[in-house]
């Protein structure tokens, strides 16, 4: 071996060696922050009493022990009512550092070291506009859709260059619809894609329906009910077949599945976890 590669052999193991001692003392200090963190279900309920959401209504995302600005805390994160909570929670003594609704903070960041002196900063949280069940009646009556005759595959509360506004999608008599309604309920933007699988004449007219296609999912996956966030449920046709293409989240956990429309059977499933 030449002194050259000999060198290049050197700086390689110890580039390697300085990265693993990284890792270890990283480990390290989550493992002793942990210790003397409050925990993570009592981060989740700080952060869901501070919301006003009861644990049966959310759907949890994340519940991280992590540094900011040089402080332990527990990123909390998970949805209610359409809305996206994120809050930062002191890991030592469980003060709110930060909180935000759908990306829009709403209320100012406190430090850990004023929380630490007693002092806080307090401001009422309160989201203005229409209910995600408004927004949809609002896209059905647009669409001249009968509620009866309609399947959502999405209602869902989003942001964009701070506007607040609902994404309503939905699929009746062989069409696709997407809508965008605003908080104050006017119509923002509406699609009309004519879809033949979304038709009660194709494929078959028994089909599971997207519900049922949702409990197979979960029955398969193991996950609660109660403790899913759905990202996606909606009819698909792909080579003359027609099957519900399925996406939610439970904790760290993605799940994909693709349910056969007419007899429920599971075509595909992955998990991913998101760390």
């Amino acid at each position: 071996m030449t002194a050259t590669k000999k060198i290049i052999a050197l700086m390689t193991a110890i580039v390697l060696a300085v990265a693993a001692l990284g890792i270890g003392i990283g480990a390290y200090a989550t493992s002793q922050a942990e210790k003397k963190s409050i925990g993570q279900d009592k981060a989740l309920e700080i952060a869901l009493s501070e919301a006003g959401v009861t644990a049966e209504n959310a759907s949890y995302t994340r519940v991280k022990l992590d540094r900011d600005d040089g402080y332990w805390v527990y990123e909390v994160e998970f949805y209610a009512d359409g809305l996206e909570y994120d809050f930062t929670i002191a890991s030592t003594d469980g003060k709110v550092i930060k909180k935000e609704i759908d990306g829009r903070k709403v209320n100012a960041v406190v430090s850990q070291r004023q929380s630490s002196e007693g002092q806080s900063s307090q401001q009422s949280t309160r989201t203005d506009g229409i209910t995600l069940e408004k927004a949809k009646e609002i896209a059905l009556q647009a669409a001249g859709v009968n509620s009866a005759d309609a399947q959502f595959t999405k209602g869902k509360l989003e942001t964009d260059d701070g506007r607040m506004f609902y994404e309503v999608d939905f699929y009746a008599g062989g069409y696709e619809y997407d809508y965008k309604i605003a908080m104050d309920g006017r119509v923002l933007e509406a699609e009309k894609e004519k879809r033949p699988e979304y038709s009660s004449n194709s494929a078959s007219d028994n089909l599971i329906g997207v519900d049922k296609a949702k409990q197979i999912a979960l029955s398969h996956s193991g996950a609660p009910a109660d403790g899913v966030y759905f990202e996606k449920a909606k009819l698909e046709m792909d080579d003359g077949r027609t099957y519900y293409e399925i996406e939610f989240r439970f904790g760290v956990e993605e799940y994909e599945y693709d349910i056969d429309a007419v007899t429920g059977e599971i075509l595909s499933f992955d998990r991913d976890t998101n760390d």
